[in-house]
């Protein structure tokens, strides 16, 4: 579920399988939750209660009154002391206050004086997702195939007047045109060849000859045509270590965060519930 989809009524079921789930090892189940969820008082007067739990030592039975508080704004003293009189009405031995957004410093004080437990449970912000990231690095051998060396052959009398062109092969000359007419990319051949040697996936270096009759190279800046007798292409083969760095992150779905015991708990959407230790 996304955050934007949680009202407070789901936000009561999230709380309740929390607490479902912290207190599976240490024997606290889940009385009740929601609307239906009461507990009778000393004056007969039944207090309705958005989470209800309990657990036995064996000789007694202990009850936790939980209120969940899924509003924008922090919460303030009254709501301390409206859970303190539920606590004290009833035979419940604890009320916990959950909020969403927190609690108010004066409530801090009135919670903490009368051994209200107080939760922060929320969405994670920016801040919890710079901590949540987890830095993932791959190192990982990878072929890697390198053009060592490249001669274009011509016939003799064109030797000259190619090198007077000071022209570079793949630069200004990167096509040729053989004697069916078919214009050719020299970058093509090279990706050809190299897939060729990738998949004998030997180490080593490789040459490979291409001759053709009348064929002409394609001058790009004058588009002149050049007689071209063939050329030769020489591939290494080898493997390279690389380095991938990552940022990965959890699945974190909720925080939360016990006021007074200073303890933060990340709660996953696979329903686990991890400790969160935010970064300094």
């Amino acid at each position: 579920m996304k955050p934007e989809e949680i009202d407070w009524k789901e936000y009561e079921k999230i709380t309740k399988t929390i607490y479902e789930t912290l207190g599976q090892r240490a024997g606290v189940k889940v009385e009740c939750y929601g609307n239906s969820c009461k507990i009778m008082g000393q004056s007969g007067v039944e207090h309705q209660v958005d989470v209800l739990t309990s657990h036995s030592d064996g000789l007694h039975e202990y009850k936790t009154i939980i209120e969940c508080k899924y509003w924008n704004e922090n919460i303030n003293k009254d709501i301390i002391m409206k859970v303190k009189v539920i606590v004290d009405e009833t035979d419940a031995n604890k009320g916990i206050i959950v909020s969403k957004l927190g609690f108010t410093p004066d409530a801090i004080k009135v919670a903490k004086f009368h051994k209200i437990g107080l939760i922060e449970l929320r969405e994670p912000n920016d801040k919890d997702w710079k901590d949540i990231s987890i830095p993932i690095n791959i190192k990982k051998d990878l072929p890697v195939t390198l053009v060592t060396d490249f001669q274009v052959y011509t016939k003799p009398e064109n030797l000259e007047y190619l090198k007077g062109l000071n022209a570079k092969i793949t630069q200004d000359i990167t096509e040729f045109r053989t004697e069916d007419g078919k214009v050719l990319s020299f970058y093509t051949i090279f990706e050809n060849y190299r897939k060729e040697i990738l998949d004998k996936k030997e180490v080593g270096i490789f040459e490979k000859e291409f001759s053709y009759d009348n064929a002409y190279m394609i001058y790009n800046k004058t588009k002149e045509e050049i007689p071209l007798v063939g050329f030769k292409l020489q591939v290494e083969f080898l493997y390279k270590s690389h380095e991938f760095n990552f940022v990965g992150r959890e699945d974190v779905y909720m925080i939360l965060k016990a006021i007074f015991e200073d303890k933060t708990l990340k709660v996953l959407n696979n329903g686990k519930i991890k400790e969160h230790k935010p970064k300094q």
